[in-house]
This record gives C-alpha cells, structure tokens and sequence, in this order.
C-alpha cells in the first residue's frame, strides 16, 4: 500500500452524509455491519478499488471528488457503493494497521460501524480545539488541478469585481466545519488539506467556481490574521491568481477590508440610495399618519430602484415601511410606532454610512459599505439540500390573520433558518378558506390548533420540534427559507433530534457576560445584515432561583443565573392565540434546578433577557414550543401556584433617571415620525430634553438636540424642501445618538 489515503481516513459520517446524503450512507453502514462489505485494493497510485459482491466496482482516485468517483452502477453522483467504498476502506485501514486515527469513523478492527453514527452526529463542538488547518492554505495550482482553469478563471472575474464573505473557522468534529457564505451560496470544507471535498450548497455541489471564492476568502482572513471564530472580509481587485485583494482595491481597517460601491452620481447604487433617502424625508415631513394616497407609488418607485441596484438590505427596510402603512391603513395591532422610528433610522443610517457627500454621515468604521447595503446578497437563493433542527416556533395575531414563524437550525453553519406561514379565517359561512380556518369555537385558529396544520409535508409541530431532510429548499437574503413541492423535490421530517451540542457556538449562551460582551461588539443594529431571528438563542440556565406570575403584563417570570451566577430573566406573556404558553413554562421552570430555554434575547443591564420561545423538558429531553402547547391540569396547577410578583421590581429602571430620559425622548422621536415634524408642542419638549441632556453631561447628545430644534423653527417659518430636508436629517442624528446610548446602557 502507498501510504493511507488521509482524506478518505478524514471522512466522518457528517461530512459524508453532506456528501452523498445520510439514507446512502445509513445504508452503506448497515451492509457492512452485516458482513456484507465490499473487498478493498490499493494500488501504486493510492487509488482505492472498492468491489461488491453483486460484480459493481468503486473506484477512488487520489485528488477526486468522491461524487466524481467511477462507479459501474450507473449512478451519476451519489450511491452506496461510493459511501460503501470509503467506509470499507477505513475499516479495512483499521483491521491492518496497530495506529489508527481515533477520530475517524473506523475506531477499531471489527467493531459495528452503525454504532458510531449518533455518537459523531451528536458530538460536542463547543470545546473542540483549534482548527488543525485553514481553506486558506490551499495554494492556486491545487485548486487549477481540482477545479480546471476555466472554472478559475471565471472565479478570479468575479474576485476582481469585489464581493463580500462571512467565513467561520472550524475544528472538523461533527458538524463544526470551515464554511463560508458567500452572495449565493455556502461552501464547506469537508476535510483538511485537500479542496476536492468540498461541498456547496449550490445546485452545482462540487467543483463549482464558489470553492475558489471561498479560498480566497479564507486567504483574506488569514492574511489580516483574524483570530475571531466568525469574521467578515471583502476581497476584492487582485486579479493575479489568489492575492485577494490589494490595497488600491480597498482599505483595511481591523481587520476587514473596506471597499467602494461605486460613487457615480448617476449609477444605479447612487439612484437607488437618493430614493431611499427621499422616501424618508417624505416620511417625517408629511407624518406617517399623513401621508397621501400617492405615497405607495414612492414606495414601489424606491423598491425598483433598489431591487435593479441589488442592495438588499435597505430593499427589505422599505419593504418593512410598506408592510407598516398596510397594517396602519388596516389599524392592525402588529403596528408601532417604535417599528415605524426604527425603519426609518435604519434607511437614514443605511445611506449615510456608505455615502461620501453627506456631511451628517456617521463614520461607518470597519463595515465594508457592501455589507451594509447588502450588496453581495442574492434576493433568493435555490439550495441544493440542507439539513436542519427545528428549535420552536412563534404564532403571531392580526385580526382573522394568524402569522406562524418555524424556527430551524442549521448544524453546517447556515445559523438560524426561519419558515413563515400566513393563514387567513375565512367568516363566510363557517368554512375554511384555502388560507386558513377556524377553531373549535368558531373563530380564527389558536397555536394549538395551528400546530396540526401541514406544511413542506409535515406538520408545522413536527418541523418546530424535528429534523428535516430537503432538497427543495430556497434560501433568502434574510435567512428566511420556503419549502418547494413537486417534481425531484423532496422534503423529510423525523421526529426529536433537538440537542443544544448541535447547535452553532454562537447560537447557544452558558455565560452571561460573555454573551454581554459580544454584544456590545457589535455594529449598531441599523447597519448590520438583516437577518430574521438575529436575536434568538439557546440558554442554559445553571439554576431556576424563583418562579412568580406577575399580574401586570400577564406573564410567567422566571429567574435564574449561569454558572457564574449572573442573573438570566425569562418570560412569556399570556394572549389568547397561545393559550397554554404560560402553564406550560410553569411547569417546566423548577426552583433549584437547571433550565434550558430557547427565546429572543436581549441585555437587560448586567443581564440577559429571555422572551422564550422553547423550553428542554429536563425530564425527557423533549423540545416544547410554548404557542402551540394547549392548557392541560397539570400547568393550569402549576400555575396557579405561583406567588404574585412584579417584573420591574427586578431591575430599578425607574429610578435609573438617564435610562427613562432615553425611553422618554425616543418615544417623541417616534412620535414625530407617526404625526410629522410639526407635531405640538415638540419643540419645547425637546428643549427639556436638551436642558437634561447638558446637566447629565452629555452636551454632544444636547448638541444635536438644540440643532433638531432650530430646523424645525425652519421648517415651521419657511417650510421649504431644503429646511424640511435638514430637519429630518437632524431627527435622525438624534435618534441614532440616543438609540446607541441606550443599548449600551
């Protein structure tokens, strides 16, 4: 034998699974297990032959993909027999050689292969070490040899128009793999040191011209010396066959590489955010609640112009305002006016950011001008098959509309996935439209009863609660996914398989300040990629201290600290559409022992705040999602012994005097926004503002109020475009000032 052939050893069943798929490689594992094995040959070469007792013949090259192997069965790209060969052969590995590698799925001579599929499955990867290499390393001439020179140089095209990556380092156990996202696609890196294994997610599957961007990514990473887990780059320019980047092509500022959105005046970037900022302007000029019948067209006018320009982050926020005036128009209760101030400062800041003539533009500091304007972000993107576990889900309200968001984790490094279903009560005669349908008592559907309804061949309880197989996914730029049906496209649920060890690192939280610190790292939220469940996390809470109800907001509050006893503060509220949302986490939250919760969560002084979502029934591991439990005995006891408490009294915000002088002048600046910058009265308000401002020290915050208030006495003596225009630049300083003060506080 010529040397062990290291990446087939480097094949762990998830990497495997990713692949072929993990019915082929169940298979595969079960016939060996039966003694049914295929007989292995090395040659000179270290090409592995892999031939079957029904005459079929596998054949695995050095420097191959396993899905490009020869295999006389007949199958174009994935088949048992490759998943077959690759397992025979670390098997037969393990029975001639006294060394074998113990992270490899043939731990040792004889012992049942299909015994090891859970335990790599379901193996911890927030403890794992170091990764032992970096996609970084692979040098041109290999990804020349694997992937061809056309496919290379239609990569390095693109490399020198720019384009933005995510990239996560890995540590190759279980699923913890290098990954990373790019405007269409994610590419994994199956093993170490050898690229031919990696698997995107594009239709393609291997060999694509993503690998290349995804090396050079890396490359970019590693040459600026990144040391975070997750870390944001550009490349861009280069052009010489893997540099990634020179510096003419954009400048590096901690780290990441800051390139140019084109500055011409009349592009299609600068028309589209001239657009934008006109729509604001309008906004706050008229007064949401004032704004003409003609104001949809605006709207669909700067929705085209962004849509052209493909800048899909400010596209989403004024698909957001539009969304907004529908529900005002209807009086829907999803409306507020807080959505409505913070829409409207992330389309400001958004412009502001990445604009080079604004003189009240804030310093974008390290983020690329294309991360914020998502310019590297497809609308949608078809996936080629994804693997996920179902962590909750949350059943919104709105009049005869119910609104259901299936939360589902990604293990490969996706993150969070969100599934959103509408369904509509139809009054006309007691029936069910095909939208929705009623309840036992005649009205619109409750969480439970939604619970039952189908959705991608499964019901919805199933997927929030499950593991799900599919090729018909398609991925969009907020991370929210549909299910496709018909034709090769094919969707598969199983019951359970939530395990907090499978999910991302970032994604679960067992130390409170480490989470506050990351926090507090971040860019501020109207800059950042919008991504639904931004804020949803795992918590594990080291000990549930007390359970109360508290009266005033109808909500079950439970406290509890991590293991450094820093306290973690969850709820969940009672409305009539999650009936036994509230019973359910009273029965589940004991004093005196561990909890674990999945909810929105938020910093909450020097602590955390946990809306829950889903709770870890400690007794039987299983996931309950909270709005699609029904009321039951055993809750309605346990809450009905609880002892009455107040949420507030926990934290003394009312007495904290700069935090209500935030809370207070942020409801104004919402306020403005609903009824318009001549809204009465604001200005002496805001001057009470300023005057506190300046007592507290903060003079630049009572800076930019007192000028706020000079534009509107502008506005209110001339009321010309220009005057209103400055005055609705000046609100947002304003509330970009407070709002950055206030989630640091």
């Amino acid at each position: 034998m010529s040397g062990h052939r290291e990446d087939l050893l480097a094949l762990q069943v998830p990497a495997l699974a990713a692949l072929l798929n993990m019915g082929l490689v169940k298979r595969a594992l079960k016939e060996i297990d039966a003694g049914n094995a295929p007989s292995v040959t090395v040659d000179d070469k270290g090409t592995v032959i892999a031939t079957f007792d029904d005459g079929t013949c596998t054949t695995l090259p050095r420097h191959h993909g396993l899905r490009d192997a020869p295999c006389t069965c007949g199958a174009p790209n994935a088949c048992r027999h490759r998943a077959g060969a690759v397992l025979a052969y670390q098997q037969h590995v393990a029975s001639h050689s006294a060394e074998v590698d113990t992270e490899t799925p043939g731990k040792a001579a004889g012992a049942p292969l299909s015994s090891v599929v859970e335990q790599v499955l379901t193996s911890p990867v927030s403890s794992a070490p170091a990764p032992p290499w970096s996609p970084g390393d692979v040098d041109d001439e290999a990804l020349l040899r694997v992937l061809g020179a056309a496919t290379v140089n239609r990569a390095a095209k693109q490399r020198r128009q720019g384009y933005i990556a995510e990239v996560r380092r890995g540590t190759f156990l279980g699923d913890d793999l290098p990954v990373a996202h790019l405007q269409t696609s994610s590419v994994r890196f199956l093993i170490p040191k050898d690229v031919a294994y990696a698997r995107c997610d594009c239709t393609q599957k291997t060999g694509c011209l993503h690998v290349a961007l995804a090396v050079w990514a890396f490359q970019e990473k590693d040459r600026h010396q990144l040391e975070a887990a997750v870390a944001t780059v550009q490349v861009s320019d280069g052009g010489d066959g893997g540099d990634g980047g020179s510096e003419d092509g954009g400048r590096v500022s901690d780290g990441v590489r800051v390139g140019d959105v084109s500055d011409d005046a009349t592009g299609p970037v600068a028309l589209a955010l001239q657009a934008t900022s006109a729509l604001t302007r309008l906004v706050l000029g008229e007064g949401f609640a004032r704004l003409p019948q003609a104001t949809a067209g605006r709207v669909a006018l700067a929705r085209d112009a962004l849509e052209r320009a493909k800048l899909a982050w400010p596209l989403l926020a004024v698909d957001e305002l539009a969304s907004l005036l529908d529900q005002y128009q209807r009086r829907s209760a999803l409306f507020s006016a807080d959505r409505l101030r913070d829409v409207l400062v992330e389309m400001m800041a958004r412009v502001w950011a990445t604009s080079t003539t604004t003189a009240a533009a804030p310093a974008a500091g390290s983020l690329p001008r294309r991360l914020i304007l998502g310019a590297d972000e497809a609308l949608a993107t078809k996936l080629d098959q994804g693997r996920f576990i179902g962590i909750g889900a949350t059943v919104r309200e709105d009049g005869d509309h119910r609104h259901v968001d299936v939360l589902l984790c990604d293990p490969s490094g996706q993150g969070l996935l969100v599934m959103e279903r509408h369904y509509r009560h139809d009054k006309s005669g007691g029936q069910a439209s095909p939208l929705g349908g009623m309840s036992d008592n005649g009205g619109p559907e409750d969480g439970p009863a939604l619970s039952r309804r189908a959705a991608a061949g499964a019901s919805l309880a199933l997927l929030a609660g499950g593991q799900t197989v599919s090729n018909a996914v398609t991925r969009h730029a907020n991370r929210s996914i549909t299910f496709g049906v018909g034709g090769l496209q094919k969707t598969s649920v199983t019951r359970g398989g939530f395990n907090i060890e499978r999910l991302p690192a970032d994604r679960v939280i067992r130390r409170v300040e480490e989470a506050l610190q990351v926090r507090r790292a971040l860019a501020p939220r109207w800059l950042r990629p919008r991504l639904v469940a931004e804020s949803v996390a795992a918590v594990v809470v080291h000990e549930v201290q007390t359970v109360f109800w508290d009266p005033g907001p109808q909500a079950v509050v439970v406290v509890g600290h991590d293991v450094d006893e820093q306290s973690v503060i969850i709820t969940a509220s009672h409305r009539a559409v999650r009936p036994g949302a509230v019973q359910a986490l009273a029965r589940l939250a004991v004093p005196g022992h561990p909890l674990t919760v999945v909810g929105q969560v938020e910093p909450l002084a020097d602590a955390l705040h946990v809306e829950a979502i889903s709770v870890v029934d400690a007794n039987g591991g299983q996931l309950v999602v909270l709005d699609f439990e029904a009321p039951s005995a055993d809750g309605a006891a346990a809450h009905a012994a609880l002892p009455l408490g107040e949420y507030r009294r926990l934290f003394d915000r009312e007495g904290n005097t700069f935090v209500v002088l935030c809370d207070q002048l942020l409801a104004l600046l919402a306020h403005m926004a609903l009824q318009g910058l001549h809204v009465p009265h604001a200005r002496r308000q805001l001057a009470g503002f300023a005057a506190a401002s300046r007592h507290r020290g903060l003079r630049a915050l009572a800076d930019d109020i007192e000028h706020l208030v000079d534009t509107l006495v502008a506005v209110e003596v001339t009321g010309t475009d220009d005057d209103v225009a400055q005055a609705a630049d000046a609100w947002g300083v304003v509330c970009m000032t407070v709002s950055l003060l206030r989630e640091r506080t």
